[in-house]
């Protein structure tokens, strides 16, 4: 979950979102990163968009909120979506939930899910929009194992790995032996910075930005808005 912050508030700052006067949707707000991140960005943008399967969990999550912003809870994806400046995505859905044309111009996208909720073609029909896979940590430095062939199949560069993976090595350094963030509503604010600030003591850190596998480029254009660009997939990291 802290990856997943730390990345939303890199790519506003780049993209110069201004969160405070930002509409944040988030899709699946009552699972646990989508729950932790309502509680965190309640407090730094103008308006957040809850959307989830249950309505009322949405509300009893909703009654525990503390934070400046607006809430509108929406009762469909495509109503929170649509005039929102930042997105996160974080379901155990396995379709499809937002398309190319859900999106309103210039928005900024963070898919966590697994299998990605968002269309795969978004950054080919969407030009003015960033995305990127949001819970993706940097190692200090590339990892051989012994076998390539399953650690190729979790990180393409040797460096890049799930934030759930980095938070398990990260606990095996502190000599942690502990189930620190398993088991719904335990990750906390106070969790999240305690992981973070243990990532930071070790050299680990916020992954480069990418999106199904591949590396996606920080641009702006003469609006302020991605550039076309900056939205186009590059070359994988080798």
């Amino acid at each position: 979950a802290g990856l997943v912050i730390e990345g939303i508030r890199k790519a506003a700052g780049h993209l110069r979102k201004d969160l405070k006067r930002s509409t944040m949707a988030i899709v699946g707000a009552t699972g646990d990163i989508g729950s932790i991140c309502t509680q965190v960005f309640c407090d730094e943008v103008m308006k957040l968009s809850l959307v989830a399967r249950r309505q009322a969990q949405v509300q009893n999550l909703v009654r525990s909120l503390k934070g400046r912003a607006k809430i509108n809870i929406c009762r469909s994806v495509k109503e929170a979506v649509g005039d929102a400046d930042i997105i996160l995505t974080a379901t155990s859905s396995i379709t499809t939930l937002i398309e190319a044309e859900d999106v309103a111009a210039g928005a900024v996208i963070c898919d966590v899910a697994i299998p990605h909720n968002v269309a795969t073609n978004i950054l080919e029909a969407r030009k003015d929009i960033f995305a990127f896979e949001g819970g993706l940590a940097k190692v200090p430095r590339p990892i051989k194992v012994d076998s390539e062939r399953w650690w190729g199949e979790l990180s393409s560069d040797g460096r890049t790995v799930y934030g759930c993976l980095a938070e398990t090595m990260l606990l095996a350094l502190e000599e942690r032996w502990e189930n620190f963030s398993i088991g719904r509503g335990r990750i906390k604010k106070e969790a999240v910075t305690e992981i973070m600030d243990m990532g930071r003591k070790h050299g680990f850190e916020l992954a480069d930005f990418q999106y199904r596998g591949e590396v996606v480029n920080l641009g702006l254009g003469e609006n302020g808005n991605p550039s076309p660009s900056a939205a186009q997939v590059t070359a994988a990291v080798a």
